[in-house]
């Protein structure tokens, strides 16, 4: 019993760890389905091959044919590229399997009928009398291809989204939604669960205030949408955003609640585990059978199971048989961030938490202060430790405090959830007793609110060194996988061996490796935004894009790039400043380039942030130079007369865009913004070996005598596709290269000896 659980995951022999074995080659298989497009029938003349052989190799091909079933079930199960003529019709129809539960950016999530497939989000304008569950209806407009931004080691959601099997968008009025029919769906969706669903809503809107009422849905269901994003951000700061997605917390409070009040009646044996059973599959689809939620429900069955049948659970089993539950429901689930986080942090637990637990048996302290403190502590710390290397690359951070204050949040959790059930339960009998309890409830809500926005505001607490890659997650793993097993002689020298090669590998790459020289631009979604930096770490920013799309905010993080020397906003538009807006306090900017300090409330907000950073700003134009970032700036636009004319009133904004040459190593780059008149600077010398496009590819902006004038040898156009201008048929047979971040992600022009280097987003999604 002193033997850590860890010890003998891989090779043991007998049934113990069977499942856990069959979990990790059957991830191996799902993994390996995306990574070589092997034909099925030598993945079928593989599975034969093993199974004939398992019997003369000791079992051992059977695992072999193990991954191999799952390389071809992973293969089955993958979704099929949507037919283009989906995207052309302006007519659909399917059947209602997701319904809008609150009124802020009212969604349905509609299920097409033949001949498509596939789930469409639609996004509702106007519409009072929403579809509900079940309904087959008429969608009269044309469903849209998701465009998602597509930024190199940043999170790709079109790709999320497709292997949820989601394969478009749309948003209509009410005019153009049509109800044909009821009662379509699962019935035991349509009868059960929807409803309940229904009517927990509508109890949570009546008794508590808009906050309150959004954080408890986000306790009980797992659904975040109605909570404002400075508290999201709290709850992330914070390191507590776990609480927010249904896992082991929530359906162990459900499980304990049910087990106390079965006792109550004298109910035992297997009418208890009966119903206990029920409710938390009830639970479970009340929250969507999310990763997280259906793995906690299978592990805290099979404890339950134990009892009745008088047989011993071995929780990492159980886990594992979670897993195989999960991936044989959905094996595109092994590449989403929650079932890994989920997987890993209660792995961390079970492995680490019961060696730590004996040893605090000889400590010298109270019972309480051990139980209630310490273990308590040791929990939240081996989790946060375990899915540490997931949240640093998938979200380039992690929150130093996020142990103690899972001790201080996650109590008052335990408090707060049975309440929400309560209030839940009581108003079907009483509302006035329910809203007593009510009250109760909302103090414990807003505390919990103001401990998270507390804590969160502690800025010096969160890491953000940077995106981890996939190598050095497995070298952190496979290391901890020996530390387990430190009592073995192997543990013990691979261990050390794995820590002097890895301790070398960084020692070397941070001596020898320098930042590379580079152009990247981005794909916001919306507008211009185009990073620079230089070999020696030098970096400037030619405007921002629009801004809650995070873009700008993720590529800095997952790079660890948290002061810019130079930024440059052409012009007081917010798709072109706006991500400057998404910066928290701990990005820094030296010097701030404009062309004027006029414009609306959100630019004079930027300006204002800014300022208070004691931040340098320059108002540049015709005759600014910059030197010294490794990249040269030169600036042309806007002249003196312009800038009058434009306080004035006389002179649009776009007309005011700054536009600039940079150079590196003889390559010119002409950035134009928005410049809507390029007459205005035809007369100037404005040859360049890279054009961006004027106004993403405007009529007006991209008139043929620039580009006769320029005679770029590439041309960039950000924010839009396809053109006004046409582009993308006018360029043809020009000489150019034509890039689009709007159709094919962000691009990268690096310099290789001085020379540049094309690196689109599809060849770099997996690097820098």
């Amino acid at each position: 019993m002193t033997e850590l659980y860890g010890k003998r995951l891989i090779g043991q022999t007998g049934m113990r760890y069977a499942a856990t074995r069959a979990l990790i080659v059957a991830g191996a298989g799902v993994v390996l389905s995306q990574l070589f497009p092997v034909a099925w029938w030598i993945i079928l003349i593989v599975i034969i091959l093993a199974m004939a052989s398992a019997r003369f190799a000791h079992g051992y091909p059977l695992y072999v044919a193990l991954a191999a079933a799952a390389l071809l079930y992973a293969r089955a199960r993958t979704l099929p590229v949507p037919e283009p003529g989906l995207y052309q019709q302006n007519r659909s129809r399917g059947v209602v399997v997701e319904e809008p539960l609150t009124r802020i950016n009212p969604r349905l999530v509609v299920k097409l009928a033949q001949p498509w497939w596939g789930k469409v989000s639609v996004w509702l304008r106007d519409s009072s009398n929403t579809p509900r569950y079940g309904d087959l209806v008429e969608l009269r407009n044309e469903v849209r291809p998701f465009s998602f931004p597509r930024n190199p080691g940043l999170v790709d959601y079109n790709i999320v989204l497709s292997r949820r099997g989601f394969v478009g968008q749309t948003n209509v009025r009410k005019s153009q939604i049509t109800v044909l029919s009821h009662g379509h769906g699962k019935i035991w969706m349509r009868l059960l669960i929807v409803p309940c669903r229904r009517y927990v809503f509508r109890t949570i809107n009546r008794f508590l205030p808009r906050k309150e009422g959004a954080l408890l849905t986000g306790l009980l269901l797992g659904n975040k949408q109605g909570l404002p994003r400075s508290v999201q951000a709290a709850f992330a700061d914070s390191g507590v955003m776990h609480v927010l997605a249904v896992s082991g917390l929530h359906v162990g409070i459900v499980i304990g609640m049910i087990w106390l009040l079965l006792s109550l009646i004298w109910v035992r044996g297997w009418w208890r585990f009966g119903l206990i059973a029920f409710a938390v599959i009830m639970y479970v689809g009340l929250t969507g059978a999310r990763p997280a939620s259906f793995r906690a429900m299978v592990m805290g069955l099979a404890a339950l199971l134990s009892i009745p049948t008088q047989r011993r659970v071995t929780p990492v089993a159980s886990l594992s048989v979670a897993g195989l539950f999960l991936l044989a429901m959905n094996p595109q689930a092994l590449f989403e961030a929650g079932f890994q986080l989920s997987f890993v942090a209660t792995l961390a637990i079970l492995l680490i938490v019961p060696p730590i637990s004996r040893k605090l048996h000889s400590v010298h302290v109270s019972q309480w202060l051990r139980k209630n403190a310490l273990l308590a502590l040791a929990v939240s710390g081996t989790a946060f430790l375990g899915i540490a290397p997931l949240l640093l690359h998938y979200f380039y951070r992690v929150a130093m405090l996020s142990p103690f204050s899972s001790l201080l949040i996650v109590p008052l959790v335990g408090l707060a959830i049975p309440l929400g059930f309560l209030v839940v339960v009581v108003n079907l009998v009483s509302g006035f007793v329910a809203a007593i309890f009510a009250e109760s409830l909302r103090l414990v809500l807003s505390v919990i609110l103001w401990l998270t926005q507390f804590l969160g505001g502690m800025d010096w607490t969160v890491l953000e060194p940077g995106k981890l890659c996939w190598p050095w997650i497995c070298c952190i793993y496979g290391l901890f996988f020996l530390a387990l097993n430190w009592r073995r002689g192997w543990a013990r020298t691979g261990l050390r061996l794995g820590l002097a090669v890895s301790l070398n590998i960084l020692v070397w790459r941070a001596a020898f490796t320098r930042p590379q020289t580079n152009v990247v631009f981005l794909d916001p979604g919306r507008g211009d935004a185009v990073f620079l930096g230089d070999s020696l770490g030098r970096t400037v920013l030619i405007d921002a894009g629009i801004n809650r799309k995070r873009v700008l905010r993720d590529f800095l993080r997952s790079r660890g790039i948290h002061r810019i020397d130079i930024a440059v906003v052409t012009h007081p538009d917010i798709d072109h400043y706006g991500g400057l807006l998404d910066l928290d306090n701990r990005f820094h900017i030296d010097k701030l380039l404009i062309s004027t300090t006029q414009g609306r409330h959100a630019y004079q907000r930027m300006l204002d942030r800014f300022r208070k950073d004691r931040t340098e700003f320059v108002i540049a134009g015709k005759g600014t130079e910059i030197q010294g970032l490794g990249f040269g700036l030169r600036f042309i636009w806007p002249e003196g007369k312009t800038r009058f004319l434009y306080r004035k009133g006389l002179v649009s904004t776009n007309n005011m865009s700054l536009v600039a040459f940079a150079e590196y190593a003889g390559f010119e780059m002409l950035f134009t913004g928005d410049l809507d008149a390029p007459n205005l600077i035809q007369d100037q010398d404005v040859r360049a070996d890279l054009l961006k496009s004027p106004h993403h590819g405007s009529r007006k902006g991209n008139r043929q005598l620039l580009y006769d004038c320029v005679q770029p040898r590439y041309v960039v156009v950000m924010g839009r596709y396809p053109t006004p201008a046409g582009l993308e048929q006018r360029l043809i047979g020009y000489g150019n290269h034509y890039i689009n971040t709007r159709q094919e992600g962000a691009w990268i022009l690096r310099f290789r000896n001085n020379e540049p280097v094309a690196c689109p987003y599809l060849a770099s999604r997996f690097g820098r």
